[in-house]
C-alpha cells in the first residue's frame, strides 16, 4: 500500500509520474521534435518481431514509429525457423512470393556447440501441409529482415529510424 499512497500524493501534488521519470514527458520520443502523440504506435528493434509488427500495424492504418540501432539487418543469422503459423502471418502483410524463395522445408534441425557436439535434435518435421504451408521451415535471417525491411519503406505511415 505505501507506494498506492506515494503515487496518490504525487497526484495530488500535480506530478503525473513517478519523478525519476517525469523527465520522460510527453515529447522524449525521437530527434525530429514529433512527440509520442504523433503515434499510436512505437516499436523499438527492426528485427523479424519488430519489423513484422511494423508491417501489420502500418497496414492497418496505424501511425507506427520504429527505433532501431543499425542501419542495416545484422549479418549473422540468429533466428532460423519458422512454423506454417509464422508462414500465414507473412502471407497476410503481403509477403508469400517474395517469402518462398527464401525458405526450405524442415525435416529436422541439428543443434550443436561451438566445437561440433551435438547438443539436440529435432526430427520427424515432415508433416501434411496446413492451409496452403508445410509445418516446419528454416531460413536465413538476414534475408528475411531484409524482406520485411522492404515492406515498410511502401508504408506512408510507418516512420523508421535507423541508428
Amino acid at each position: 500500500m505505501p507506494a498506492a499512497r506515494a503515487s496518490l500524493a504525487r497526484r495530488r501534488a500535480g506530478q503525473r509520474c513517478h519523478p525519476a521519470r517525469r523527465h520522460l514527458g510527453h515529447h522524449a520520443v525521437g530527434d525530429r521534435g514529433t512527440g509520442v502523440s504523433a503515434y499510436d504506435v512505437a516499436i523499438v528493434g527492426l528485427g523479424p518481431t519488430g519489423a513484422t509488427l511494423a508491417n501489420l500495424c502500418g497496414q492497418h492504418g496505424l501511425r507506427t514509429v520504429v527505433f532501431e540501432r543499425s542501419t542495416s539487418p545484422y549479418s549473422q543469422p540468429r533466428a532460423c525457423h519458422l512454423d506454417a503459423e509464422v508462414a500465414r502471418v507473412f502471407q497476410q502483410c503481403g509477403f508469400e512470393a517474395e517469402l518462398q524463395p527464401l525458405l526450405t522445408v524442415s525435416a529436422g534441425m541439428e543443434y550443436v556447440d561451438a566445437h561440433g557436439r551435438r547438443l539436440f535434435t529435432f526430427e520427424g518435421f515432415q508433416r501434411e501441409p496446413l492451409l496452403g504451408w508445410s509445418e516446419d521451415y528454416v531460413f536465413l535471417q538476414p534475408q528475411l529482415e531484409t524482406m520485411l525491411r522492404r515492406g515498410l519503406s511502401a508504408l506512408r505511415q510507418v516512420d523508421v529510424r535507423l541508428a
